[in-house]
């Protein structure tokens, strides 16, 4: 073990021992320079408004997304690869490529999707433990795990699950347990921990949340993000020195 990975590691192990709701208050967020979201309409700013004719318009607002207000709070460099109405095989088919695309891997991922998987019902929930092959969403959702991590090991892949309190489904649950699964994978759990949700209508409009819900959300899971940092100092007390030269300066 050399002196660098001998200090990351006593830093790491006292970090764990100690409670870590100061470092977390810290806004350990700060350390990623690049982020993306790999997710939905609620990942990318959607509102719901009414045309002229009265029909309900669904537009996508990037630069409105939590991401977005979570990003621009501290400087980030961010990229929704998301869009409305996805399921994970649909994302799978439409942003994979672009994800994968860029010359340089993103510091860390968000994979905030699951809520059209559920209420389109188009395949199974399967099992948590579904390898990344099955005709599931246990298995799509591991499918885009891997294929992110083929293409960058180094960043850290956060999943988030639904945006309710009230998934009788499963869904939630097996996000949990693919998450921590995987080493570099960390769990926000906007379903459990999250002071606010889409049951809450202050925050809504319609279906999506409201301009000011996407702050509020943002607020939550920046939050979440950073407890979820803290419990996991044996992969964050020396980043990040195992990423990209890009991230090293």
């Amino acid at each position: 073990m050399t002196t660098t990975d001998a200090t990351a590691a006593t830093a790491a192990a006292a970090l764990s021992s100690a409670d870590t709701a100061p470092i977390a208050r810290a806004g350990l967020i700060r350390m990623f320079n690049s982020l993306g979201v790999i997710g939905d309409s609620l990942s990318s700013g959607e509102i719901e408004t009414a045309n002229a004719d009265g029909t309900m318009a669904y537009i996508d607002r990037p630069r409105f997304s939590w991401l977005a207000h979570l990003s621009r709070k501290y400087g980030i460099d961010y990229r929704c690869f998301s869009s409305g109405g996805l399921t994970c095989a649909d994302w799978l088919d439409r942003f994979l490529d672009d994800l994968t695309g860029e010359s340089t891997p993103r510091d860390g991922y968000y994979l905030a999707l699951g809520t059209n998987d559920r209420f389109r019902d188009c395949y199974p929930l399967g099992d948590a433990d579904d390898g990344p092959t099955a005709d599931t969403f246990a298995g799509r959702y591991r499918r885009i795990i891997e294929a992110v991590r083929d293409y960058a090991p180094h960043s850290v892949i956060m999943c988030c699950t639904l945006y309710s309190r009230k998934d009788d489904d499963g869904y939630d649950d097996v996000i949990r347990t693919i998450a921590a699964s995987y080493k570099r994978c960390l769990l926000v759990d906007v379903a459990r921990e999250s002071a606010v949700t889409l049951d809450d209508l202050q925050y809504r409009l319609n279906g999506h949340f409201s301009a000011y819900g996407y702050v509020a959300i943002a607020d939550e899971i920046e939050r979440l993000t950073n407890e979820a940092i803290a419990r996991h100092p044996d992969l964050f007390a020396a980043f990040p020195v195992d990423a990209p030269s890009n991230a090293l300066g």
